[in-house]
């Protein structure tokens, strides 16, 4: 297994029979648009398949730097998801067709390894809140001049009433 800037590469040829467990720290490169906001840790285990194909399952966490849809004030949060990948020199089932793409997350074996970015960042990607907030209470801005209400009324506009925080509340997912 190797650690290039940021990226876990593992040469399959290095995976015995009864598999292999990988648990380490990685960050990576700001190629990727999700906001990391600093190391992630991942635990995976690689299973040798037929055909030379490889399964990872595994877990990856770390924290994320997101912005808050009501404030707009960065913060972070902890986040972590699951790893399921399959890796496969061609990207067909057992029964010979192609897979389709939203049927399994398939990746590809090139020159005997495995590129493990992609099913670790698509882990964090799915455990993303779709409607981030600094807080569930978060009282946003005040409609009229922009000013965080974290604290209170703005002074500026008192007669005007805030939204009500229940008002704001977005679906979960």
């Amino acid at each position: 297994m190797s650690k290039v800037a940021g990226v876990v590469v593992v040469n399959v040829r290095q995976i015995p029979a009864e598999g292999l467990s990988l648990a380490g720290t990685v960050v990576f490169p700001a190629v990727y648009d999700l906001p990391t906001a600093g190391p992630l840790h991942y635990r995976i285990h690689l299973t040798p398949q037929a055909g030379d194909a490889i399964y990872a399952a595994g877990h990856v966490t770390g924290a994320l730097r997101l912005e808050c849809i009501r404030c707009l004030q960065p913060f972070s949060c902890e986040a972590g998801g699951p790893i399921h990948a399959y890796f496969t020199p061609t990207a067909t089932n057992d029964a010979g067709r192609a897979l389709p793409e939203d049927e399994v997350d398939v990746y590809p074996v090139t020159d005997n390894s495995i590129v493990l970015d992609d099913a670790m960042m698509g882990g964090l990607y799915l455990s993303t809140p779709t409607y981030p907030l600094c807080d569930a209470a978060c009282a946003g801005l005040c409609a009229q001049c922009g000013v965080a209400l974290h604290h209170g009324p703005c002074e500026d506009h008192g007669a005007f009433e805030a939204v009500p925080a229940a008002a704001m509340s977005l679906p979960n997912h």
